[in-house]
């Protein structure tokens, strides 16, 4: 196994529990949904309170939004995983028909397979920040009701 590889797999093992962060992303905003319709029913809510539920679902959608790039970059990742031995000559391909459709600059093509997992690995922690900010908000929420 050379050195590509083993970074393709680790990034890709690492990457494939975003599935988790994101159901358990879609759940709170779903919860917040259901708080915020309850409480316009009940009662009246506080200005404070709506705008928390209201930032709750909006952050959630910023977590969908990644959550899909995710995806696609486990799907280019396992591509890759898959080719021919030459990564180098895949990668120059695919940074070709990345940069045609608009998805990354022409610099950020230059990158290295390691960098380019490094950055994947970064869009996960953000989803993953994202998801704690949520929960944190929600629970905000819900210490102000009781």
């Amino acid at each position: 196994m050379n050195k590509n590889h083993r970074v393709i797999l680790t990034g890709l093992s690492l990457l494939e529990q975003n599935i988790r962060v994101h159901q358990f992303s879609l759940l709170v905003s779903f919860f917040a949904i259901v708080v915020l319709v309850l409480q316009l029913q009940l009662i009246t809510l506080p200005i404070p309170v709506l705008a928390i539920l209201l930032l709750v679902i909006f952050i959630g959608a910023m977590e969908l939004v990644t959550s899909i790039h995710i995806e696609f970059d486990i799907r280019l990742l396992k591509t890759l995983d898959a080719s021919s031995a030459d990564i180098t000559k895949d990668l120059d391909l695919m940074d070709e028909i990345l940069v045609d459709l608009a998805l990354v600059n022409k610099p950020l093509s230059a990158r290295d397979l390691q960098v380019r997992v490094k950055a994947c690995l970064a869009l996960f922690k953000r989803q993953v920040i994202l998801c704690l900010i949520q929960l944190l908000l929600l629970s905000v929420v819900l210490l102000i009701n009781i």
